[in-house]
């Protein structure tokens, strides 16, 4: 073959393979943008999106304000406590009523609640936008689906400070380790949320009883008398003003609240380490949801980088899109390159385990509860 022609018809081919690789890349982003806007037109109809979060209340304002703004679609949220959110769920859909479209909040009431009852669909096919299902703008380059049939997304993802002091009564290097909390001059000034129900507390009790350290651990803190209570407010307040100088698993968002307004505590990670988790950032879709667009439309907005960006300034936590900002972030719950951390608790085969492990902290624990 003539060389000439030869470069020619190689150039040719080049030419060919370009155009047919740049008309599919069109078409796809014709298809996404088609979907996306017949979606939003059925959503503005529907007129809302109804949440059901575990997320505290004042995270309301977060999810709705810009979304609504943005996309003249109302949006309707409830906070409730981990297991209240799925029990509510279930008492309703007994009663016949689906009222829910979506729930964001702890992986355990997801993934030991909703989903054996049947109420969650498949997530995965609702995720159009590009930004969203492009793994590359993910913490480890991929979505972190918390069962195999991906009824639930891990957006949050941030390592728990596990013990919070007040900074005016104990100094960090008193309590370097877990067993620091053993010592006899702490005993009856420990207060400790309660490990006995879904929530911080009881992934915390499991990670701590069965990874960094064992049941015995756990069995001698209870010699310590800590003082449990349910109410994760009063928790940090006691704490805050010098009832208490230790708090075992303090409530994330509620623990950015107080460090913002002054109050001298300070959370931060044992050298046992800890575990990374999503706290209340999971998010899973009812199956019969009445408003289905509206629904999959606030999903998409929830995981792109804007939605991520209100979401996590509200609630003080770091999101596993590694292209939304941490600034005005507690340190302390930032995931570090050397950190130690426990990766196998949030998904469904750990989590699966919870009501047992939850049984074992009531052996402890429960004659203690407030």
């Amino acid at each position: 073959m003539d060389k000439p022609l030869g470069k020619h018809i190689i150039a040719v081919i080049l030419a060919v393979s370009v155009a047919a690789m740049l008309l599919g890349y069109e078409k796809a982003e014709a298809q996404w943008e088609s979907e996306w806007q017949k979606t939003l037109e059925a959503a503005k109809k529907e007129g809302k999106v109804v949440i059901y979060t575990t997320a505290p209340g004042k995270m309301r304002k977060a999810m709705e304000s810009v979304f609504k703004a943005k996309f003249q679609i109302d949006v309707e949220v409830s906070s409730f406590r981990g297991g209240q959110a799925g029990g509510k769920v279930l008492s309703e859909r007994n009663a016949g009523l689906y009222v829910v479209d979506a729930f964001v909040g702890g992986s355990t009431t997801a993934t030991t609640q909703l989903k054996p009852a049947g109420a969650l669909d498949p997530l995965d096919k609702l995720l159009v936008l590009p930004e969203v299902t492009n793994t590359k703008l993910w913490y480890q380059g991929n979505l972190r689906w918390i069962d195999p049939a991906h009824t639930l997304l891990m957006f949050l993802g941030f390592p728990v400070p596990n013990l919070l002091i007040n900074t005016n009564m104990v100094k960090q290097e008193e309590l370097k380790s877990y067993k620091n909390l053993l010592e006899p001059r702490w005993k009856g000034k420990i207060v400790m949320n309660d490990p006995t129900i879904p929530g911080t507390a009881s992934k915390g009790f499991a990670v701590i009883g069965w990874h960094l350290m064992n049941l015995d651990y756990w069995r001698e803190l209870a010699k310590q008398e800590p003082v449990l209570t349910r109410n994760q407010r009063l928790q940090i307040e006691w704490v805050a003003r010098g009832k208490y100088p230790i708090l075992l698993f303090p409530q994330s968002s509620m623990t950015t609240e107080f460090i913002r307004a002054g109050s001298p505590i300070a959370s931060y990670i044992p050298e046992e380490g800890t575990y990374l988790t999503g706290g209340s950032g999971n998010i899973a879709i009812m199956n019969r949801a009445p408003h289905p667009n509206a629904a999959k439309i606030y999903i998409n907005w929830l995981l792109s980088r804007e939605g991520q960006t209100v979401f996590t300034q509200a609630f003080g936590r770091q999101s596993l899109r590694v292209d939304v900002g941490t600034e005005g972030l507690d340190p302390v719950a930032l995931r570090q390159p050397d950190g130690k951390y426990f990766l196998g608790m949030e998904n469904e085969e750990f989590l699966s385990k919870q009501p047992a492990q939850m049984a074992i902290a009531r052996e402890i624990f429960a004659p203690l509860l407030k």
